[in-house]
């Protein structure tokens, strides 16, 4: 997933805050639609100052208007600083539940590649591309556990994503069965 630059209507926040430089950012999918107002603040005095009604202003002009549960939960504002912001403000703003979730990065931007550098701080910031992340499936079953050619644990594990996690009782039985037929398997190896 990617989040790409988006034009919407940011008037709103162009007008009441002149001196900061918005942008707003959309995820490229659409399962996991997540809305991003990046604000480019020329000092921490106006991050500081203003980041309350700068959130304010999105959540009475732009979250008001969505209609989509998903959507509604996945706003972020993200602050971008040039100076060093002090920390209990930094932890005050993203801190704070109201409305959308909030993050504050201290960097410098270049004028010339500054569409690029906002997403790659968006990417690790929001999307956590700067992760590696290893497949559980693939380093649970790298040394095999069994020394027989049927590995179980691998083909328990690929069922994961079909074993339901809501609190029905026939979501919890469904999972006791599947607990159950790994421990005989375990036992069954064991011995």
């Amino acid at each position: 997933m990617q989040l790409k630059l988006s034009e919407i209507e940011k008037k709103y926040l162009d007008q009441q805050f002149p001196d900061i430089h918005f942008s707003f950012y959309q995820s490229t999918d659409i399962e996991h639609f997540i809305s991003c107002f990046v604000a480019r603040v020329p000092n921490h005095q106006s991050c500081k100052d203003n980041w309350l009604n700068i959130t304010t202003e999105i959540a009475i002009n732009f979250q008001a208007a969505l209609t989509s549960e998903l959507a509604l939960w996945n706003i972020y504002l993200v602050f971008i600083c040039p100076e060093q912001i002090d920390k209990h403000l930094k932890y005050q703003i993203e801190n704070n539940r109201f409305a959308l979730r909030k993050i504050v990065l201290a960097s410098k931007i270049d004028e010339t590649t500054w569409e690029q550098q906002i997403r790659d701080m968006l990417g690790r910031a929001i999307l956590g591309d700067d992760l590696e992340l290893d497949s559980a499936l693939d380093r649970a079953c790298t040394v095999p556990l069994i020394t027989t050619d049927d590995n179980f644990i691998r083909q328990a594990l690929t069922n994961v994503p079909n074993i339901p996690l809501d609190g029905k009782e026939k979501s919890i039985q469904i999972r006791r069965k599947q607990i159950e037929e790994l421990l005989v398997q375990v036992t069954k190896n064991e011995n």
